[in-house]
């Protein structure tokens, strides 16, 4: 059940609400529909405080976006949409990060720019406990006109890492999640615990290559020590993955300065990723919850669809709840590859483990 609080109230009569959040998207965003009588007003407005709730959780702290409204003779329709706090580190500008010294931890960078933007309540929450310090020579200063959380992401990348939120507004820095949900994903014809309502899969190999080779030589400073200049400027770092046809080649530099270690694994996070957006399934289930866990992203589940031919271990990315007064609620479920967001892969070629998910759903197509 989709519960929705604005101002501190507690509002219901909502035709229809939607929520979503991703691991790839730093910020939750909400949508509620409503109808009202032609004469009447509604007591929400742009900039009002909202939370929301599913099944008793919270998954969303944010603020109204986006208040709209379209009547006729006989209706009179509202629909509000927001996002979460995150929406501000999203959207402002960077500022000033001349107080951004080596050697300085992710944790620390991500704490100086909220402050620097006003979001100095907003915890920095970092699932990561071997993320590496940045040293001298790997940070560069923002872009003028930079926004905050593409700054922050920058660095993110170098890390192998993923920002996203925890439903109250707070950032958190992590990667894929070794956490599992009890209840398996199941349609197989004519057996009662099959859950699934509705399912789609995508094999699609047009972003993927063989060579992802990453460059670390970038606006290397004159003012850095000579031993800082001989390990950032030209380093550079390859991974292969085997499945992709050898003519396949993507170059890129370093988001910021790079040793030729941080580089390998730069691309070996990048040849990771891509490929886990190559295998996806989508999967809607009734309700928000099950066995008194809710669906949300970052949580590995069994899936056994024999429709979409998959037997499988796979990693919820992104969920999105919704309720209607006619339907009641559902979640959509999009799955990917359970090693994506890690660097489980190694330089050389990509995990076994994967492979074997992508011959299964292969096998589909």
């Amino acid at each position: 059940m989709i519960t929705i609080k604005v101002n501190g109230i507690e509002l219901s009569g909502f035709e229809s609400s939607s929520v979503s959040s991703s691991m790839e998207t730093a910020s939750s965003s909400f949508t509620f529909n409503a109808t009202a009588q032609p004469d009447s007003s509604y007591p929400i407005k742009a900039g009002d405080r909202v939370a929301v709730d599913i099944d008793g959780t919270t998954r969303v702290t944010g603020f109204v976006d986006k208040v709209a409204v379209s009547y006729d003779a006989g209706s009179h329709t509202i629909s509000i949409s927001g996002r979460d706090r995150l929406a501000d580190l999203i959207d402002s500008t960077v500022g000033d990060t001349k107080q951004i010294v080596a050697p300085i931890s992710f944790t620390s960078v991500c704490r100086l720019i909220l402050d620097g933007i006003g979001l100095a309540d907003v915890k920095v929450i970092n699932n990561i406990t071997e993320i590496e310090d940045f040293k001298e020579g790997e940070l560069i200063s923002a872009s003028v006109g930079e926004k905050a959380f593409q700054f922050l992401e920058k660095f993110a990348r170098v890390r192998q890492a993923l920002l996203t939120t925890d439903g109250l507004g707070n950032l958190v820095i992590e990667r894929g999640s070794s956490k599992k949900l009890k209840t398996q994903l199941i349609n197989i014809p004519n057996n009662q615990l099959s859950n699934i309502s509705q399912g789609s899969s995508t094999v699609d190999i047009s972003n993927r290559y063989n060579k992802y080779s990453c460059a670390g030589d970038q606006n290397i400073s004159s003012g850095l020590s000579e031993e800082a200049f001989a390990d950032v400027s030209a380093q550079s770092g390859d991974a292969v993955d085997s499945d992709i046809r050898t003519s396949r080649v993507l170059e890129f530099n370093s988001e910021e300065n790079a040793s030729s270690e941080t580089c390998a694994n730069r691309a070996a996070w990048e040849a990771n990723v891509r490929r886990a957006r190559s295998i996806t399934a989508s999967i809607t289930v009734p309700g928000n919850s099950a066995n008194n866990e809710l669906w949300i992203p970052n949580r590995l589940v069994d899936i056994n669809d024999v429709f979409l031919n998959i037997k499988a271990e796979m990693l919820i990315k992104s969920v999105t709840y919704s309720s209607t007064l006619s339907g009641g609620s559902t979640t959509k479920l999009d799955l990917i590859s359970p090693d994506a967001y890690s660097l489980e892969a190694s330089q050389s070629s990509l995990s076994k483990k994967r492979n074997d998910l992508s011959d299964e759903f292969l096998a589909s197509v």
